[in-house]
């Protein structure tokens, strides 16, 4: 049976609401987004989609994004699946998320949006073996967007075993005290190599990728638990409070304890 936990596929819906206008992030993850209600300008990478219902948004770790506009009083509801950058390793899925030829919006077809539908309705039965069937129709949904984006006739790929060795390595340690020397070391390799390797197959830097694997979680904390900040802080990797602060103001344009009292879910 095919193995999707190493992947943390996860599955949400949030509603983007005029107060949440401007409000940029970028996540450690993969995502794709279907807008179900409303319409308004989404922003990726500095570039205006204007985005309706039935339209799919693919989103990497690398552009920021915001709302610039919505244009419905009752916001733009949202579904969102969610997966580690390893998924699409040795895939040709790669080249949704970092070829500069693919599309970041496209109208779902009829197919599509029924597979997400699918996808939703397992989420919430959890009925037995839900994550292999998400998984599955996962791939079902890359495949049919690299048809739209034509893209199934490129041997797009970023990533090679070194890079796939570090992904996992930062995926199982980022909440440790994690350094790009310490992989190089099993990789064989110079640290200046590793990090050059990784900056121009990822888009990001190393520091840059953990730190945003980390403000992940901790959103997802900050949402979930009672925590004190500073216990995510530490539970997510960072040695104190003043670091995390400043890393999640970076990243989210507000601090953690403002985040949690407005209760707004930056997940996109």
């Amino acid at each position: 049976m095919l193995d999707f936990s190493n992947y943390h596929i996860t599955v949400y819906k949030i509603k983007a609401a005029n107060s949440d206008i401007r409000q940029y992030y970028v996540s450690g993850h993969f995502k794709l987004c279907i807008i179900n209600k409303g319409e308004g300008v989404w922003e990726i990478g500095n570039r205006p989609y204007n985005v309706t219902c039935g339209d799919i948004v693919i989103l990497n770790n690398r552009e920021n994004r915001a709302f610039s506009e919505i244009h419905s009083e009752y916001g733009v509801n949202i579904t969102v699946i969610d997966f580690d950058p390893e998924f699409v390793i040795n895939t040709q899925f790669a080249g949704l998320f970092f070829s500069k030829d693919a599309k970041s919006r496209i109208h779902g077809t009829e197919e599509l949006i029924r597979l997400f539908k699918e996808i939703e309705t397992e989420e919430i039965g959890k009925l037995v073996n839900f994550g292999t069937i998400i998984g599955a129709k996962l791939i079902n949904i890359l495949a049919l967007l690299c048809r739209e984006n034509d893209m199934l006739h490129l041997d797009y790929n970023p990533f090679d075993n070194d890079i796939a060795f570090a992904l996992k390595y930062i995926e199982q340690n980022y909440t440790s005290n994690i350094s790009i020397s310490e992989i190089a070391s099993q990789l064989h390799m110079s640290c200046n190599c590793l990090s050059k390797k990784f900056s121009r197959s990822m888009r990001i830097s190393f520091t840059e990728h953990v730190i945003q694997k980390r403000i992940h979680k901790a959103i997802r904390l900050l949402n979930t638990s009672t925590k004190t900040v500073l216990d995510i802080a530490l539970e997510c990797g960072f040695n104190n409070a003043a670091n995390f602060y400043k890393a999640f103001k970076k990243t989210t344009g507000t601090t953690p304890k403002d985040y949690r009292h407005t209760n707004k879910t930056i997940y996109y």
